[in-house]
């Protein structure tokens, strides 16, 4: 069982979509993701078989040809990969669309808890189609703080806040 995380802030995690070009870009970031979790669930059956496994493998490998195979216009690629998301995966991150740009956002099901793990393999798969800066903040069921801040090329960094609470009284 993963970590409870609640979304505390984030900015600059969109994709403009205005030109051909940039919603190629998109779709190479979709790619990419769809193929590192197919890959993530193998692995996943390999270290800790379960019944059903294979099924499961299966849909999302299906899904996967299914979305990637076929020659399909923007609209039908964007909704596939929208439906992957959350009807495969079962992810809290959706995909929406606003004045030519896609952003990340979050659906947060149950109160707007959802367990770790996902959020850093989803954001490994971002990074590299992130702008320097770019960031998200996220805090922890034991009230700890993070956020992932993109670089612009490719990587990101964690940071977490200091808190000082020995009550010392300090000068600006």
């Amino acid at each position: 069982m993963g970590y409870v995380i609640d979304r505390t802030e984030s900015e600059g995690l969109s994709f403009p979509i205005g030109t051909q070009q940039e919603r190629e870009r998109f779709l190479e970031f979709a790619k990419a993701l769809m193929k590192a979790i197919v890959e993530e669930r193998r692995e996943c059956v390999k270290r800790f078989p379960w019944d059903g496994a294979v099924d499961e493998v299966k849909k999302y490998e299906d899904c996967y040809s299914e979305l990637w195979d076929n020659v399909r216009s923007w609209e039908d690629t964007l909704d596939c990969f929208r439906r992957f998301l959350k009807d495969v995966w079962d992810s809290p991150f959706e995909i929406n669309e606003w004045h030519d740009r896609l952003y990340v956002e979050f659906d947060f099901d149950g109160g707007g808890k959802w367990h770790g793990d996902t959020e850093e393999f989803f954001l490994k798969a971002l990074a590299p189609y992130m702008s320097a800066g770019s960031f998200i903040g996220f805090e922890g069921e034991d009230n700890d703080l993070w956020s992932y801040v993109f670089d612009g090329k490719g990587g990101m960094r964690i940071h977490k806040p200091t808190i000082d609470w020995t009550g010392e009284k300090t000068t600006a």
